[in-house]
């Protein structure tokens, strides 16, 4: 090796060095200090039940393994917020350690390492490393999947295929999309390994994936989909395909499209889509055909389940599994650019487009460390509240809130109040006087109530508020981040 090109080289892992080092940091930074809020309590609520069964019936649409892990990883290091996340954050590190594995087989250095950058810090990407969500072990088993399938490939031992048919099987518990990825990766097999001497191999790791999968689907993915079919099917309602015309489909097959990439993390469209189609044309013409199964075949999974209006399809949190892959093809046509950038006279440019691709991740990463995400900070609201309530003091929870204050109370504030003296709001979203009505029952004379929001629709907040003033004296008010409480003396 020549002197040159051992400092290029120490330069290369420098630079890696610093990507997984901020990487890891940005994800870890903050990770405990926050509240849980709405979705991430909801989760939390069914990870601490001690009684399995209840966990699995309040879990809802989060992934089984997942819920299980998380359970016992509490059972050994307690209930905190930071272990609670810790799952999602190492699931985020182990992605990127694989699309590293991955990307720089297909790619030169420069490409390696702006495209690993460009993945590090998507802002979806780091959101979801540091929430309670499943979403990051989605793209984890994403490329670990796709990451054996090569490995096989180039090495078709044994101990490979027993490591690829678990981790399909695991994948399955701890995503559900996964089953967008497994039909990928086994076409790949089919097509690229000669079938004669491997065929014991494809059948027997296909039937253990196969039955697997069906059996999991069939007792545990179909009856969660029908458990909360009804409150998400009105949430996702916008992400299935609009079938009232063909211009309405054409229009909702666009813009969801490129809500994909914008969701991705992909930044300066349309610039990355055409970078992105790039690398798949030469992924055809180079020999690498496989990539376009890997990339292009479960985004045709994902819309055909939004037909069925059993998945959404488009820029949503259930497809960021999605992510890595369109980042592998973004690498392999951004690689053909600098190639071509570094062997003409316009290295300026290519120095240029290196810093203006790299702007975007490294602003990310100093807008978190300066702004660090806070939704719903319940904790603090409820360690001042502490400070103030009376034994006889009625606390009513507001339904947004519920989630939320229920985690608290059970784990963190159980000697504040009797659980009697709780009330638990309905939920009466369109029908804002029936808040009242229901508050009216439980008013006596002379009585405090705090009221705690969180989640909270304004207008049903102000309508709370104002009804309580007319029946009493506001004696404290308490603000935080996303979540408040007032403190009445009725009258």
């Amino acid at each position: 090796m020549t002197q040159e090109k051992k400092w290029v080289a120490i330069l290369f892992y420098l630079v890696l060095f610093l990507i997984i080092v901020a990487a890891l940091y940005i994800r870890i930074y903050n990770l405990g200090e926050r509240s849980l809020w709405l979705d991430e309590a909801w989760v939390a609520n069914a990870i601490v039940q001690a009684d399995l069964s209840l966990l699995v019936k309040k879990s809802l649409t989060a992934p089984l393994f997942f819920v299980l892990s998380i359970h016992y990883l509490t059972l050994i290091l307690g209930k905190t917020e930071f272990v609670l996340r810790l799952l999602p954050c190492l699931f985020g590190m182990g992605a990127l350690v694989v699309f590293y594995l991955l990307i720089r087989r297909i790619t030169g250095k420069t490409a390696t390492l702006v495209t690993l950058l460009m993945l590090s810090f998507s802002s979806p990407f780091i959101h979801y490393s540091k929430e309670l969500k499943q979403y990051t072990g989605a793209m984890f088993f994403t490329l670990l999947l796709v990451y054996f399938c090569e490995k096989i490939l180039r090495s078709n031992k044994k101990r490979n295929w027993i490591f690829f048919s678990l981790f399909c099987v695991l994948g399955v518990g701890f995503d559900h999309s996964i089953l967008f990825i497994i039909p990928a990766v086994f076409l790949v097999l089919l097509i690229d390994l000669p079938f004669k001497p491997n065929w014991k191999k494809i059948v027997s790791s296909g039937a253990f994936v196969s039955v697997f999968s069906i059996l999991f689907l069939c007792f545990h993915i179909l009856k969660q989909i029908s458990n909360s079919i009804n409150s998400i099917q009105s949430y996702w309602v916008n992400y299935y395909p609009k079938l009232s015309s063909i211009a309405s489909f054409l229009n909702w097959f666009a813009t969801s499209f490129k809500r994909v990439f914008y969701y991705s993390g992909l930044p300066f469209f349309p610039f990355s889509f055409v970078v992105v189609i790039l690398g798949l044309s030469l992924f055809y013409t180079k020999s690498k055909k496989r990539y376009l199964v890997y990339i292009i075949l479960p985004l045709v999974l994902t819309l055909a389940a939004s037909f069925l209006r059993r998945y959404p399809f488009g820029g949503s949190r259930l497809m960021l599994f999605y992510g890595p892959l369109a980042f592998l093809a973004f690498g392999y046509g951004l690689d053909f650019l600098f190639e071509k950038f570094s062997r003409s006279k316009l290295v300026l440019l290519l120095i240029g487009a290196v810093i203006m691709l790299s702007l975007s991740p490294v602003s990310s990463f100093v807008h978190r460390i300066k702004h660090p995400a806070r939704t719903e900070e319940t904790r603090p609201l409820l360690n001042e509240m502490m400070k103030h309530i009376k034994p006889t003091d009625k606390i009513y929870v507001y339904y947004g809130a519920k989630q939320a204050f229920e985690f608290y109370y059970r784990t963190k504030f159980y000697e504040m109040i009797e659980t009697r003296n709780i009330i638990w709001g309905n939920n009466h979203r369109g029908h804002t006087p029936q808040y009242s009505s229901d508050l009216d029952r439980y008013l006596r004379k002379d009585m405090r109530i705090w009221i705690i929001f969180s989640h909270y629709w304004e207008r049903e907040k102000v309508s709370i508020i104002d009804f309580l003033k007319k029946r009493g004296v506001l004696l404290r008010e308490i603000h935080r981040k996303g979540t408040l409480a007032y403190l009445f003396k009725i009258q």
